[in-house]
């Protein structure tokens, strides 16, 4: 059994997926016994390369199932390392990313579940959507230390521990990494936020590519409120929008590396994504079928 097993899943993005691996196959020279990659495809109909590493081992399965958790789960079942970390194929691991996991893992008293930092790569000259995301961010300090959940875009957790609280929900095409957290929580595993533990991504940078991510996010809270309501999970309060709409203006006016114009810019993206996310919202609890890109 190996310390640790990286979970990758993707879906149609070959592009990304290279430089993701690249980044932890940099890391990755002196520990190679000590860990795998599980590439998840999850549309196998598109066919997925890998570098040829012999001395990492790194394999592809395919997961039928539409939707990214259902990819990690897939992913887990065929991961035989005692951790297991997800992470998406569009992140790019800092230089230290993989020495931190197995630093953690290491530990005489590990911890059960770790949600690392997920930054955002802002380009020279930004577009109001790239300054709105960068501005609003992932929010993973907040969401572990206050809302008890981490984005499975950068995941630790002991093996043992994700078999007792279970598989993600495969109902869900997004808002799974919270009711996942929050069932581990109820096991009584909390989650830790480790700042070391760091990951860097893309913003969105087209108008369109924004409006299928704030539907698929509005329709996975849409479909998660009803999960939760049938279960009892957690508090009404952890589950209303963490990121009001006033509490995105204040920022978005406050953030000093921009110019007030693409601080402008990014309000106006912000009203609009809020219009589109409410609406998306009513849409899937009407019957609707949930964004899953």
């Amino acid at each position: 059994m190996h310390d640790l097993s990286i979970i990758v899943p993707v879906f149609r993005d070959q592009s990304n997926l290279n430089i993701c691996l690249d980044a932890i196959i940099s890391q990755a020279s002196s520990n190679c016994d000590s860990l795998e990659i599980v590439v998840v495809n999850n549309d196998p109909g598109t066919k997925i390369e890998l570098p040829n590493l012999p001395s990492l081992e790194i394999k592809v399965v395919n997961c039928l199932t539409p939707g990214s958790y259902a990819a990690r789960n897939t992913g887990a079942d065929a991961a035989r390392g005692r951790y297991l970390i997800f992470l998406d194929a569009d992140c790019v691991p800092d230089t230290h990313w993989l020495e931190q996991c197995l630093y953690l893992v290491s530990q005489q008293e590990a911890p059960d579940v770790v949600g690392g930092e997920v930054d955002f790569i802002v380009s020279e000259r930004p577009s109001g959507i790239e300054a709105y995301q960068a501005i609003v961010g992932f929010g993973q300090k907040e969401n572990i230390l206050f809302r008890r959940f981490s984005a499975t875009a950068n995941l630790l957790v002991r093996r043992a521990a994700f078999l007792e609280t279970g598989p993600f929900n495969e109902r869900l095409l997004s808002g799974g990494d919270r009711e996942w957290c929050w069932r581990a929580f109820q096991k009584g595993f909390e989650v830790e936020y480790d700042p070391e533990l760091t990951v860097r991504t893309n913003p969105r940078r087209r108008f369109s590519q924004a409006l299928v991510q704030t539907r698929r996010v509005a329709g996975g809270r849409a479909r998660l409120s009803t999960i939760l309501a049938e279960h009892k999970l957690v508090p009404k309060d952890l589950l209303e929008p963490e990121k009001d709409i006033y509490g995105k203006i204040g920022k978005i006016f406050q953030a000093s590396r921009f110019s007030l114009g693409l601080r402008l810019r990014a309000f106006l993206v912000a009203i609009v994504l809020k219009v589109v996310h409410d609406v998306e919202r009513i849409r899937v609890r009407l019957g609707g079928q949930a964004e899953r890109r």
